[in-house]
């Protein structure tokens, strides 16, 4: 399992242009479309669990990842767990979830 740190930052809009002129920043700005598919069951069960299960398709790869709730500390700095591998657009696969419980629980709810 990979950890997703995520580090949530406020900027007015004004200091967008500064932020990205800034030297370590300079020139890394790039655009590239992606496709991002959410799912769930009809009851919601996931969303209830606070799971995401998505889809994305970056380029002609397809990604299929699968994140659970995030804890989160006073700083804005928040962890949670993160599985992501190639995928076949239609099809789930949760080989790659290494926590038993959450594992069964997404194959129960796969159809």
């Amino acid at each position: 399992m990979a950890t997703e740190i995520e580090l949530k930052l406020g900027l007015a809009p004004e200091t967008v242009p500064l932020l990205l002129a800034h030297p370590l920043l300079a020139g890394t700005s790039r655009q590239q479309p992606l496709r991002n598919t959410y799912y769930d069951t009809a009851e919601l069960a996931l969303h209830q669990q606070r799971i995401a299960l998505r889809l994305r398709q970056k380029g002609e790869q397809w990604l299929q990842t699968v994140k659970t709730a995030a804890e989160a500390d006073a700083q804005g700095l928040s962890r949670r767990g993160e599985w992501e591998c190639p995928a076949t657009p239609g099809q789930f696969d949760f080989r790659q979830v290494d926590v038993p419980a959450l594992r069964a629980r997404l194959e129960a709810w796969q159809d």
